[in-house]
């Protein structure tokens, strides 16, 4: 369901990421990235249920960015499967958009606990 200019857009806003290195910056293109992935999904029940919660998401994602930033090397780790996510979904692979999604959701669950 994703257009050619929706991949490009996703491309971009992950190369940005890897880009800056301004946290702040980061936390926004991680923001945006989370919406546009929701909405190439196509599934407007998804969509709707993250509109519905996107404030509290948002200030997850601050925070559990600030938790996972306390580790130099996360920062890669974090990129890299922001990076993995992309290519999945812009080569048309949503079994492999799956799977690097729940090991994203799985690092960030793990290093969230462990810093605790």
């Amino acid at each position: 369901k994703a257009t050619d200019a929706d991949k490009d857009e996703l491309r971009d806003m992950v190369a940005a990421l890897g880009e800056t290195t301004d946290e702040q910056t980061r936390v926004e293109i991680d923001k945006s990235l989370h919406v546009k992935l929701v909405g190439m999904s196509g599934n407007t029940l998804i969509a709707s249920l993250y509109a519905s919660i996107s404030s509290l998401l948002d200030s997850f994602i601050v925070q559990a960015r600030r938790q996972i930033h306390e580790w130099r090397q996360n920062h890669d780790d974090l990129l890299a499967q922001h990076q993995a996510i992309c290519k999945a979904v812009c080569d048309g692979n949503p079994e492999a958009a799956a799977d690097e999604t729940r090991k994203h959701f799985d690092f960030v669950q793990e290093t969230l606990t462990t810093s605790s």
